[in-house]
């Protein structure tokens, strides 16, 4: 979720820096030719496409292989971190197993076996 935020907040950024740049007042401080090759760029369907929908099109295979590898590849932490948003007042017991530092998630004890 956090990967997602980022590469959005960037690509926000990213396009807000360039419009300011190409805004009049501004392109005049820094090169007098910036002013308005930003709005100018876009009276083509190309760049439209390169600019905008070519970005997030390049994100999708990263955001597949982040999903692909969290959901028949988790580590530890994506396990815990899933049983507490599916049960959030839940406390969760750990086994140790063969696996050396790692442990793994052990069957959910219910409330009748904890007594005994």
């Amino acid at each position: 979720m956090s990967c997602r935020v980022a590469a959005i907040v960037s690509l926000v950024t990213y396009y807000a820096i360039v419009v300011a740049f190409s805004l009049k007042p501004v392109a005049t401080l820094l090169q007098n030719q910036l002013a308005g090759v930003f709005f100018q760029i876009f009276e083509s369907y190309q760049a439209v496409f390169l600019l905008v929908v070519l970005p997030f099109i390049l994100l999708v295979p990263d955001m597949l292989v982040n999903f692909a590898w969290r959901t028949f590849f988790p580590s530890p932490a994506d396990v815990l971190m899933r049983y507490y948003k599916l049960h959030p007042n839940e406390d969760l017991p750990l086994q140790a197993d063969n696996l050396g530092s790692r442990a793994r998630v052990s069957p959910m004890l219910s409330k009748n076996n904890e007594s005994s």
